[in-house]
């Protein structure tokens, strides 16, 4: 855990803390971060591992000398453990799917702390009511119930949803 104090725009310092994640090693008992696809392609693994594919129920065939998996396997969802053969087989054909990195959970600013998410909303995802422009907006119909409103750019408020609710500068 760590703290980012800035000034500076804060979807740039995600982006940095972003470029600087590293690929993990892929172990057994692992919990998955992220969907796992091994894509259909030409493996640079011989005759002998195929045993190993059959085992995993892969499709795949011999192709000269090498084994050629011939469909997209999609080995494990979001937050499901990784099995020791399925970690076997990632290392056999130098995948890693993980990453060890920075991320941000949480913004603080001025008093109030707000979902990373918010770094998402840009002037384009956020579009204004008519008559209305990105720095301010109004949300005066009962029928329109808004998640968010922009009061300057770049800088982002969570709106609670509330019927007349009217947010800006």
């Amino acid at each position: 855990m760590g703290f980012v104090l800035t000034k500076e725009d804060l979807t740039e310092i995600r982006d940095m803390m972003l470029a600087k994640k590293v690929p993990a090693a892929t172990c057994a008992d692992a919990i998955a971060m992220c969907e796992v696809t091994v894509p259909a392609q030409n493996t640079d693994l011989g005759p002998e591992k195929t045993s190993f594919f059959q085992a995993l129920r892969i499709t795949m065939k011999i192709s000269g000398s090498t084994i050629e998996i011939l469909s997209d396997v999609y080995l494990l969802k979001i937050r499901e453990k990784m099995r020791a053969s399925k970690a076997i087989l990632l290392n056999m054909l130098n995948l890693s799917p993980f990453f060890f990195g920075p991320i941000i959970q949480q913004l603080f600013d001025n008093g109030s702390i707000y979902n990373q998410d918010v770094l998402d909303i840009t002037e384009k995802t956020a579009f204004p009511l008519p008559g209305g422009h990105p720095q301010s907006c109004q949300c005066l119909s009962a029928d329109w119930l808004p998640n968010f409103c922009i009061s300057t750019i770049f800088y982002h408020h969570w709106v609670q949803m509330n019927h007349g609710f009217v947010c800006g500068d």
